[in-house]
């Protein structure tokens, strides 16, 4: 009786010491692996809205090269505000079914607040000509250093464009039926990326269709794609 009594207690104690050792096995795969997990879910992330910012540029080329709209007539309206428009006006909404078709996902505003060096043309002093089409959505910091990294932007998170304010909570820069056109001027043109955070314009942005900068006045960073270069 006493053996197995004593069996039963190192069979126990064994059971204890496996049970610590996989515990242990588990915590320190989750630590290890977790650095991992975070950067995969970066790059998916950064896949979608690259996918999404294409389909956005793809109907816009739909409008103006085949459907002949010029590009200061592309409207942007969300599905919140297809109601509101004319059947002439559909035939120009790149996310309307019966216009250029894209879908619409959430925290996209398109915006011809300001332009992209080295894209399209430099600025003449007059923003209506020269302020790019650009699409613009809200996303955390982690993948925004993910996004730069994957397309090549070196730059510090201290230098990100501090200065430049697209006021991204609301939709004041969206080019839609309540802001017709090309919107930079009438709206505020906030001017250059990269050239708002200091005196010298931030070069890592200089010809970058797409990348990530900090907008500073409302503390968000944002994933910018330049749909129309001009």
């Amino acid at each position: 009786m006493n053996n197995e009594r004593g069996n039963v207690l190192f069979l126990i104690l064994i059971a204890v010491a496996l049970f610590a050792a996989l515990s242990y096995a588990v915590t320190s795969s989750t630590r290890s692996g977790g650095g991992d997990a975070s950067r995969e879910k970066n790059l998916t992330d950064s896949s979608v809205l690259l996918q999404q910012a294409s389909a956005i540029r793809t109907a816009a080329i739909l409008l103006t090269s085949s459907r002949g709209v010029a590009t200061a007539d592309l409207l942007f309206d969300t599905p919140a505000t297809f109601s509101t428009l004319t059947p002439t006006e559909i035939s120009r909404a790149v996310f309307h079914p019966q216009g250029g078709g894209a879908t619409y996902a959430a925290g996209w505003i398109v915006t011809s607040s300001f332009e992209v060096s080295g894209i399209g043309l430099s600025n003449t002093g007059n923003a209506l000509e020269t302020s790019d089409i650009v699409a613009v959505k809200e996303v955390n910091l982690d993948l925004c250093r993910r996004i730069n990294e994957q397309l090549g932007i070196t730059i510090s998170d201290a230098n990100m464009d501090s200065g430049f304010d697209l006021l991204p909570t609301t939709l004041d820069d969206n080019m839609d039926k309540a802001h017709p056109g090309i919107n930079g001027g009438a709206n505020g043109y906030w001017g250059v990326l990269g050239s708002m955070g200091g005196p010298v314009p931030l070069a890592p942005y200089n010809d970058m269709a797409q990348g990530c900068f900090y907008n500073g006045p409302s503390n968000v960073y944002l994933y910018y794609d330049v749909i129309i270069g001009r």
